[in-house]
């Protein structure tokens, strides 16, 4: 399991710069303008795209 952990940091990782950049610039549900809605539309953007994660790495592995 150890050889996994600096994987598994690297996908978080990556996941949540997905996020951000999507708020940052204005992509998502319900999206409005670049950076708009705060640390709320924050958290859900980048929750957004922790929950596509499984679905990437099954892409990946299947």
């Amino acid at each position: 399991a150890h050889r996994t952990d600096p994987l598994l940091g690297e996908i978080a990782f990556g996941a949540y710069r997905v996020g951000v950049k999507n708020w940052t610039a204005g992509r998502g549900k319900d999206a409005g303008s670049r950076g708009k809605g705060g640390r709320v539309t924050l958290a859900a953007r980048v929750s957004e795209a922790f929950d596509a994660v499984p679905d990437a790495i099954g892409l990946t592995v299947g």
